[in-house]
């Protein structure tokens, strides 16, 4: 059942970072795709109240949506289902890289 915006005078933003990088196979992969899924369908998307981006890393960081990209929670959830499996053959995870990009770049678009 969604979170209800009733009567909250905030709003959310919220951006995943995923390791798609070689420490991840791709069972693991699609597991961490289907929660991700599942859980924006509870989030209140649609209400503007939860607004949901997405990175990926593995060894480079690819910023899959920002948070104004998906205003519903159903083409939020299809995006992140739609997401590719783009492992590079390096054991290079680039946590670090992907925080810092978000902190960033996410940062910058939590005034849109």
């Amino acid at each position: 059942m969604p979170v209800s915006a009733a009567g909250c005078r905030s709003s959310s933003d919220v951006v995943f970072v995923v390791d798609s990088s070689s420490a991840v196979d791709y069972s693991s992969f699609q597991s961490v795709k289907s929660f991700l899924a599942d859980l924006v369908l509870d989030l209140a998307v649609d209400s503007g109240q939860v607004r949901v981006g997405l990175v990926t890393y593995s060894g480079e960081v690819e910023q899959r949506f920002n948070l104004v990209a998906h205003s519903r929670r159903d083409e939020l959830s299809a995006a992140i289902r739609s997401m590719s499996y783009s492992v590079r053959s390096d054991y290079v995870t680039g946590t670090a890289d992907a925080i810092a990009f978000v902190r960033q770049v996410a940062a910058s678009q939590s005034d849109t």
